[in-house]
């Protein structure tokens, strides 16, 4: 059974203590020893370790979490039920896993009071927002959203085959395998999903705008459960921000409905508001995904061999130049080098050409001397 939910506190309040760094603990399902080797941070009502299994010298990232919480028990239920190795590798055959798996999860003891439930899977090196952060103009290509874009699907597919949606698609639960590269990219955190064992269409108003808000479907923001086609409509909110760099309803996070009329103005009519947000490239996958979502029942799953085809005829047809930084430091250096060519250039355009002979033959000597040669001149 899951745990009862307490009433929620907030901030640090509700989350678990901190593991100091090198903390062990055995866990008898791997046999093997867990060591807390790094803090990451918190996300929802958790915290997040780098961590290792000691003996078998494996990178892990481990979600820690109260006893009393139920994010980390749903999780955990779904990983047991449908994301162990031999599960994934089963269904995805030869492609490219794109869900994590389970390494392991327990109950690590603080004390006689204080017990804290965990869960490991695999260690990623970057997350897909980071990767985003670094670039001059904050978007993907539309090279780089098909990429990701692949992934996504066939994480979608699986979790919907055994009836879990995962209503909480974002660039922070995107995970790359290995650092800059987006051919392999992994959708993780299942702490707000649902394993539907039936539909409940009604609508609860207490639960109206569950999920991250930017994001969130329009069923869930009515109070409807989000579910297969939800995922679909938030996956486009996605692509809408990694292409165009934000998101229309981006600092009204305080005002649910007015974002919801916003979200919904897409839903409606995606062919005319899609063009307007992303006018400079082909949008028809972005459209098909809201088109496809409109038109599932409330119990459907997607059509993924549909989606697949669309995504694979998905035409790439602006190059935009988004050059990756590594640092602050560097994308200061290139704003300022930005301000000083246009400063140049600007000066250069208000200079008349000069008809003094002097200062042409003086000219001519620097471009020579920049040149490595000499230029002399006779009367």
């Amino acid at each position: 059974m899951p745990p009862k939910r307490g009433k929620k506190v907030g901030g640090e309040a509700d989350l678990a203590p901190i593991l100091s760094v090198g903390t062990t603990f055995s866990n008898p399902i791997v046999r093997d020893t867990v060591e807390v080797t790094k803090y990451i941070g918190n996300g929802g009502f958790g915290r997040i370790y780098e961590g290792k299994l000691v003996n078998k010298k494996m990178k892990i990232c481990i979600k820690m979490e109260k006893i009393c919480s139920s994010g980390l028990f749903v999780e955990k239920e779904n990983f047991m039920r449908f994301l162990k190795k031999d599960l994934l590798e089963k269904w995805f055959k030869k492609e490219f896993i794109s869900l994590p798996y389970l390494v392991c999860f327990g109950i690590y003891t603080i004390n006689s009071t204080d017990k804290l439930r965990y869960l490991a899977m695999p260690w990623y090196e970057e997350v897909l927002s980071n990767y985003i952060n670094q670039k001059v103009d904050l978007k993907l290509t539309q090279e780089e959203a098909k990429k990701v874009s692949l992934c996504v699907l066939q994480a979608l597919e699986y979790l919907h085959n055994v009836k879990i949606s995962h209503r909480d698609i974002k660039k922070e639960n995107l995970m790359l395998v290995n650092k800059n590269c987006l051919d392999k990219v992994v959708l993780i955190d299942l702490g707000i999903s649902q394993f539907h064992t039936r539909f409940i269409e009604t609508i609860n108003p207490k639960a109206k705008h569950n999920g991250t808000l930017l994001y969130t479907s329009t069923d869930a923001h009515i109070g409807r459960e989000g579910v297969f086609r939800s995922d679909l409509e938030i996956f486009g909110y996605n692509l809408i921000e990694w292409l165009s760099g934000s998101l229309p309803w981006k600092g009204l996070e305080s005002k649910p409905e007015e974002v919801y009329k916003m979200k919904q103005a897409i839903v409606n009519d995606p062919k005319t508001e899609i063009n307007l947000l992303l006018p400079s490239m082909d949008t028809s996958f972005i459209k098909g995904l809201f088109i496809l979502s409109n038109s599932l029942s409330y119990c459907e799953v997607p059509p993924y061999n549909n989606l697949k085809k669309l995504l694979k005829d998905w035409v790439i047809t602006a190059k935009n130049c988004t050059k990756k930084i590594s640092s602050k430091k560097e994308l200061t250096e290139i704003r300022s080098s930005c301000k000083e060519n246009e400063a140049l250039s600007s000066k250069n355009v208000k200079c008349k050409p000069t008809t003094n002979l002097n200062e042409i033959r003086n000219d001519l000597k620097r471009s020579a001397r920049n040149c490595g040669k000499r230029v002399d001149y006779t009367e």
